[in-house]
């Protein structure tokens, strides 16, 4: 017997991964099937589940083309149900193979299918999962939520009936994360209270559909046998027929491909005994078609993005709720250089820092480039029209380089050109290979730029603001007067401001200490240095 299934408890999932070169389609296909318990009697609720769902999952994965070789089973304790009904029996509906059950559903073999994938084991018969290739996943059992840890997030672990052992959501995430890089996982879970699984395991090229919600249960009733609801209807639509043959209208638009979303969309409408939750990161699922050869279209391995809003994971357009799209927390302004967040207005009349985060989301490490700049509000979708940041001679791009899969960085620049107060907008534009941004000026239609709508301000005292001093002697005589100009002294010596007073053609000193007089445009000027002057 060959063993190449292991998986974890009370869970029905189906995770496709695949690792794919850039522009480049899954070359082979494989599967991993989980059942977490073992069915001891037909037409049992709550119990025949386990091998039915099972049975049906994996005939589903052979009519779209998946071979024997390339499914791996975890099931009970190794040996597969002998099941009175003619269509869950091994013999009668795949003529020839002795079982499906490749592994028993242990804890241990469900680390274990994750260790076999991620480096590949010949004994056991389970290849390494190759850049290109593709993997669907799938889980059935018992779930339960456990609370909610101090950051709000759903704690839950699913069950091993047949062991009484234990998977939490930390060890699920911890187990995807042995696959390698750019493995595209497509997750469907029957287990109650399984939604709390999707603030742990969303991510990379990850898909999850689960049964229910985090707060409820999911239910199981009688179709041609008992079968889990959200079970029957999900494989019911991704094979488009029934177990029996009936034909299922999961191609919603009818086009003869059906998609994993389609298939998704149809499962949420049919489950009505509890509230299914699909997280689908960065929108892969339309990119599916288990039928294919080559299951997934191109999808990139090299991405990069700046988020326009909070809650932006870099889809187009960004799902924006806490914010406006046009103030992207990953573009800011600081007065100085230093380092800091906290987003401050432009100030005029001197040197203003612009700060910008950029995300490698691709599974490649790669060199990057963005291109700072600003616009008149006219001009915030004409690339053509914005300033770019800092001035020439220097570089109009930054350079960000060995941006590693799933690295955030921060890059900067010097706004020298700051424009007179008033309303503007600030851009990041980010280009990678294979990651271009597109010629769009509109930040939301490209998560390759951000915009971030700032107000200049003129606040510092002294940098714009005029002041005229009268100077008047009284008497008949000549007569010394001492000008003296003071400013506070600031603890960072670049932050002093310089102050310049245009003198009167006939003005003379007899003696300037702290400071210098100065031709310049305004004519005869006293100007001091960054640091307090008489």
């Amino acid at each position: 017997m060959r063993t190449k299934s292991l998986f974890i408890p009370i869970l029905m999932v189906a995770i496709l991964a695949a690792c794919l070169a850039p522009q480049a389609a899954a070359q082979q296909k494989y599967a991993v099937l989980i059942s977490a318990g073992c069915t001891t009697a037909d037409d049992t609720m709550i119990n025949s589940e386990y091998w039915y769902d099972l049975f049906f999952m994996y005939r589903m994965l052979i009519d779209r083309g998946f071979t024997h070789n390339h499914i791996f089973v975890l099931y009970c304790n190794g040996t597969d149900f002998g099941s009175a009904h003619a269509n869950y029996q091994t013999g009668t509906v795949f003529p020839g193979l002795p079982q499906i059950t490749d592994f028993a559903t242990t804890k241990a073999n469900v680390t274990n299918i994750f260790n076999w994938l991620a480096t590949g084991d010949a004994a056991h018969g389970v290849p390494q999962v190759q850049p290109g290739d593709f993997l669907f996943y799938w889980w059935m059992g018992h779930g339960s939520w456990d609370g909610d840890d101090v950051s709000g997030n759903h704690l839950y672990h699913a069950n091993i009936s047949n062991t009484g052992e234990q998977v939490t959501d930390a060890e699920f995430a911890n187990l995807f994360k042995l696959l390698p890089a750019c493995v595209i996982k497509t997750v469907f879970v029957m287990t109650c209270h399984s939604g709390a699984l999707q603030d742990d395991i969303q991510g990379l090229h990850m898909m999850a559909h689960t049964s229910s919600r985090y707060d409820q249960s999911s239910f199981s009733d009688f179709y041609d046998v008992v079968h889990a609801d959200f079970s029957y209807f999900i494989t019911s639509a991704l094979r488009q027929l029934t177990p029996t043959g009936a034909a299922v209208a999961s191609d919603a638009n009818g086009d003869g491909i059906l998609t994993v979303q389609e298939a998704n969309t149809y499962a949420h409408a049919q489950t009505t005994s509890s509230e299914t939750v699909v997280g689908d990161y960065r929108g892969i699922a339309p990119k599916i078609v288990l039928a294919n050869a080559q299951p997934a279209d191109p999808i990139l391995t090299e991405f990069v993005y700046s988020r326009d809003c909070a809650e932006d994971n870099g889809a187009v357009p960004p799902i924006c709720v806490s914010t406006t799209w046009y103030e992207g927390p990953d573009l800011w302004v600081r007065w100085t250089n230093d380092g800091l967040t906290e987003l401050q207005n432009p100030e005029f009349g001197q040197p203003n820092f612009v700060y910008a985060r950029v995300h490698n989301i691709g599974c490649t490490t790669l060199d990057a480039t963005a291109a700072l700049s600003w616009s008149e509000p006219s001009a915030w979708m004409t690339p053509a029209a914005w300033h770019p940041i800092p001035l020439p001679p220097l570089p109009p791009t930054v350079a960000v380089n060995n941006l590693v899969p799933g690295e955030s960085r921060v890059i900067s620049a010097e706004w020298d050109d700051v424009p007179l107060p008033g309303k503007y907008c600030l851009h990041d534009t980010l280009n990678a290979p294979g990651d271009p941004a597109n010629a769009s000026g509109q930040a939301r239609m490209d998560n390759n730029k951000v915009q971030l709508n700032v107000t200049v301000e003129d606040t510092v005292w002294g940098w714009v603001k005029k002041y005229y001093w009268w100077l008047e002697n009284g008497s008949k005589e000549k007569t010394l007067v001492d000008l003296v100009v003071t400013k506070p002294v600031f603890a960072v010596a670049a932050q002093a401001p310089k102050i310049q007073l245009q003198l009167p053609a006939g003005l003379t000193f007899s003696r300037v200490t702290g400071s210098e007089i100065v031709q310049s445009k305004l004519g005869r000027c006293w100007r001091s240095p960054r640091k307090p002057a008489g």
